[in-house]
This record gives C-alpha cells, structure tokens and sequence, in this order.
C-alpha cells in the first residue's frame, strides 16, 4: 500500500492531511498488514514520524532527485534545502530503522559518477535509493536535455546493485506486484542469470 502526499509550502499541513487519511484507514483495515509506504515531505516534527509508524507505515520517503549539494541546490531550487533534508533523513532513519527510508533518484539530470558516490553516501546513513530515468517534457527547462545512454543506465543499475548487497537493502514494492522497479528488474534478471547488457 503506497501513500503518496506532494508538497505544499506547510509541511505540517500535508502531514496533518495524509496521517487524517492513514488514521481512518488504518481503523477499518490494520496497514501494518501491507508494505505499506509513505511518500512525502519531509516531515515537520518528531512527532510526525512516530504517529506515522504508530498507524502501521512501514518505509517513508523523501526524494531528493539529485545528488550532492551542489547540483541539488542548481537543480532543485525551493525545496527543502540540502542541509536539512540530510537530517531529516538521519531522523527518519532513527525512527524507522536502517533501510526503511528510500529516497528516489533522476537519472539523467547529472553524470553518473557524481550520483553513484552521493546515492552511496546517503546509503551510508540508512536511506535506500531509488530511480527513474530522466524523460524530457516539452515546455520545460528541460525539454532539450538528452536521456541517458542505455550504458549509463546499466552501468549506474550495476552500482546500484552493489550498494543493495552491501547494506542488505530490499529493492522497493514486491517484484511479484509492481514492475516499475529498475532495481527489482536488475536483481530478477540477475536470479535468472540473465546478462543485463
């Protein structure tokens, strides 16, 4: 079971929203039941977190997008800045455990050498990262960007596999129930022996 909550400029608020949600819900069917995630913003308060694990929520996330300070600022200017987002990262860690928190990631947006060392670095701290790969959409800043070459992306789901292995990482959703996962892709084909290039 997937929550996901987008942002507004009080982040009290879309928490208060999403817990009213995940409370009522969670009277009429127990989340702890489910692998139930919470995609948000970063949290506000303490509080926030525990009430959340409280209803049954088992991984929360916040997506950086971009790795390391530099382009994260460059390229994702209003959001919570780079400091603080890494300590409400420690936090979240400390109240959901190691591994439990995910943030997700956009190929595409930098060189694949600069977000393997940050996607390895957030690692270190407990947070699981995700991907998706950079699309171009017409009308945006970023519509003439070119996409990833295909040796980029298997060459960045490579790292990406070993960081799982080092930290015991659990790919995100079931690999049985969800097929938009790369990393779950890259570890199926990996049980069959199935070379990824």
């Amino acid at each position: 079971m997937v929550f996901m909550a987008g942002n507004l400029s009080d982040e009290k608020s879309v928490w208060d929203f999403t817990y009213d949600i995940m409370h009522t819900l969670n009277q009429a069917i127990p989340l702890s039941r489910f692998d139930t995630y919470l995609n948000i913003c970063p949290h506000d308060n303490m509080e926030q977190l525990h009430a959340a694990k409280e209803t049954g929520v088992k991984w929360v996330q916040y997506n950086m997008e971009v790795a390391g300070e530099k382009d994260y600022t460059k390229i994702c200017p209003g959001k919570t800045p780079y400091h603080v987002l890494l300590n409400k990262y420690r936090e979240a860690v400390d109240v959901f455990g190691f591994g439990k928190v995910r943030s997700n990631f956009v190929l595409g947006l930098q060189p694949v050498y600069v977000l393997i060392d940050g996607v390895r670095e957030l690692s270190e701290l407990g947070v699981v990262p995700d991907y998706s790969i950079f699309q171009p959409k017409r009308g945006t800043k970023a519509e003439f960007m070119p996409i990833p070459s295909l040796n980029e992306i298997f060459a960045f789901n490579e790292a990406l596999m070993a960081i799982y292995r080092k930290h015991n990482f659990d790919p995100i959703y079931c690999n049985m129930s969800s097929r938009s996962s790369i990393i779950n892709e890259g570890f199926t084909l990996q049980h069959h022996n199935t070379p990824l290039a």
